[in-house]
């Protein structure tokens, strides 16, 4: 051993010099003084020591590769530049506000508007910054996001396997894993930590959005949107390393508790992000929640009972909107909750002749999400579905349907009306009086979505068909009919937007608003002149405002590259501008007018 290692002293040569690296000569370094060319040329023979860079590990080689296919991607989208704020890395431990301040900005997102392609965790992310995340979710039940009430989110469970493994998320079985890196993505959107947005932190205006009980109800409502594009690039890579973690432990095909979480998290990610229903993962829940409730894992108290019937409700209307089959079977629907409930005849009867109380509110609940459920059926199989559209319309469906939404939305309107006295009232605490302010906005918004899609059906059906010569034989809709059933439409559509945009002025909290996805269609909506049918010209704009200022609100989460926010700025300020010139035309048609009768008195007095 002792010859070995002399051997390897003789072998090692000491550095070039300075002098003869800068002529890329040979040098022959002495140990005891210059080397003899330095020597011969007189001048200070010095050697810099070379420092060697460590070997990089695998998770390093990973985030190298991933950077390379990000910086050779071109951007595949228009609108606000994806570098905004600093890189958040993910192999640098967070340790203080220098070291963000020294990082490089991101690079554009490939594939902005589709999944992320899945990957291999790299995020060190903090201890700090995972109890503080994970905090967000033991907040009043009655401050957070809706998603934090479902069920069957073992939040307890992991929390304490959390606390057990010292918060280290490598330590936790990999079904826990995937919960928890699901959650952590989720509350991402919503965090103000510096990990996760940068620096820069809110101003006082923009933080009370955040407690306020009405964050719509100001006359000035700030812009958040920079907050959505600063923390893209952490959220979508979470979002892939989690769709990696989920691949990896087979959440899709083993099913358990967390698996049917972690499933629900990230359909409902798909959902509120890119605004696309019914995924893979969704249809995956549905499965596990089926085969739960046949061993009986599932709860079955009362008030979680109304949980899982209310989460039904976000299971179904993403895939209305995306036009997707519904995932969720009336089978489904009652072995999940096994209660009947009650007929909309039975309750309209119920709330409009006698004053009902707040259970009694929260338990019709039932009988909204099964009968959305049953109308998103409907309209998805003969109206908006893939299959649907490629056959021709049946009108005596569609006048069905028609009659279907009048009943419903005679229901919707007594519910309505009890929850509007119980909240003029003010004998609720103010725990029960968010939930009813809640509960108000989640039935206008699932009501609104049946009527926005049957209205955009209906205007793309009548736009095919100015396109061709209707043919009698062939059982098409005459276009004269489908114009009128279009014009219905957009008397309800009309309608029901003005009825969103006044229960989201009183809305509880900022987190429980509409995706901007949603947000953007009502909006577009409103913008269209020919759509404003059976409201008034104020409450058209009323409404506008106030999707703009929740797409300014909602910002904060959600990168918004729509553009709606802009061209609502710009119609308003049109018909400001029209209004002035009006009302100075009228001052200038009365000037002229007693000028002309006074120029008439002075005339006949002159003659």
């Amino acid at each position: 051993m002792s010859t070995a290692s002399s051997t390897n002293s003789k072998r090692k040569k000491p550095p070039a010099c300075d002098y003869c690296k800068v002529h890329r000569v040979l040098c022959h370094p002495q140990s005891n003084g210059p080397c003899p060319r330095c020597a011969e040329k007189g001048v200070n023979c010095q050697t810099t020591p070379v420092t060697r860079r460590k070997r990089r590990t695998k998770a390093e080689l990973v985030q190298s590769a991933t950077r390379k296919e990000i910086d050779t991607s071109s951007p595949s989208t228009s609108g606000p530049p994806t570098n905004i704020g600093p890189l958040h890395p993910s192999s640098i431990p967070f340790q203080s506000h220098d070291e963000l301040s020294t990082m490089v900005t991101i690079q554009p997102i490939p594939n902005i508007l589709d999944e992320p392609s899945p990957v291999p965790p790299t995020i060190q992310m903090p201890t700090e910054v995972i109890k503080e995340l994970m905090q967000m979710l033991r907040n009043a039940p009655y401050d957070m996001h809706p998603i934090i009430t479902n069920p069957i989110i073992p939040l307890s469970r992991l929390r304490k396997s959390l606390q057990l493994h010292l918060w280290d998320l490598h330590s936790l079985s990999p079904q826990e894993r995937v919960l928890a890196h699901c959650l952590l993505t989720f509350i991402a959107l919503h965090s103000k930590n510096p990990f996760i947005i940068g620096l820069g932190e809110l101003s006082t205006e923009e933080s009370q959005r955040f407690t306020s009980s009405s964050p719509l109800k100001t006359p000035v409502v700030p812009d958040l949107r920079q907050f959505g594009f600063r923390r893209e690039s952490v959220v979508r890579r979470l979002w892939a390393e989690a769709l990696w973690l989920a691949n990896q432990a087979g959440i899709a095909t083993n099913t358990s508790k967390e698996n049917a979480a972690s499933c629900w998290i990230l359909g409902h990610l798909r959902y509120v992000i890119l605004g696309k229903g019914a995924s893979a993962f969704s249809a995956a829940c549905v499965y596990h929640m089926r085969t739960l409730a046949e061993d009986g894992q599932l709860p079955t108290i009362e008030s979680e009972l109304l949980k899982l019937r209310g989460h039904m409700i976000g299971d179904v209307v993403p895939a209305l909107m995306a036009g997707k089959s519904i995932p969720l079977t009336l089978n489904d629907e009652f072995l999940i909750v096994p209660l009947k409930p009650e007929s909309l005849e039975q309750l309209i009867s119920t709330f409009t002749t006698q004053t009902c109380s707040t259970s009694e509110i929260f338990l019709s609940i039932h009988t909204f999400a099964h009968n959305i459920a049953l109308l998103a059926r409907e309209t998805v199989e003969n109206l908006t579905g893939a299959y649907a559209r490629s056959q021709l319309l049946d009108e005596c469906f569609l006048i069905k349907h028609f009659a279907s939404l009048d009943l419903f939305h005679s229901f919707l309107t007594a519910v309505l009306q009890q929850i509007s006295w119980h909240l003029n009232s003010s004998r609720s605490s103010p725990q029960k009086m968010f939930y009813l302010r809640a509960c108000s906005y989640g039935f206008v918004v699932s009501w609104g979505s049946l009527v926005l899609v049957l209205l955009e059906l209906l205007r793309d059906r009548s736009m095919y068909n100015t396109t061709r010569v209707n043919n009698a034989d062939s059982g098409e809709m005459s276009s004269h009919r489908l114009s009128m059933h279009l014009h219905h439409a957009r008397k309800l559509a009309s309608r029901t937007a003005v009825e969103v945009s006044e229960t989201m002025r009183d809305i509880p909290s900022i987190m429980r608003l509409l995706p901007p996805s949603d947000l953007v269609r009502w909006a577009r909506f409103l913008l269209v002149e020919e759509n404003i049918v059976d409201i008034t010209r104020t409450q058209s704009l009323q409404a506008l405002e106030c999707f703009r200022d929740a797409l300014k609100l909602v910002g904060f989460s959600y990168a918004d590259r729509s553009g709606v926010v802009d061209i609502i700025d710009e119609h308003l300020a049109s018909y400001v501008a029209d209004n002035m010139l009006t009302l100075l035309g009228q001052q200038n048609s009365g000037w002229m007018h007693d000028y002309a009768s006074t120029g008439l008195d002075w005339l006949e007095t002159g003659l």
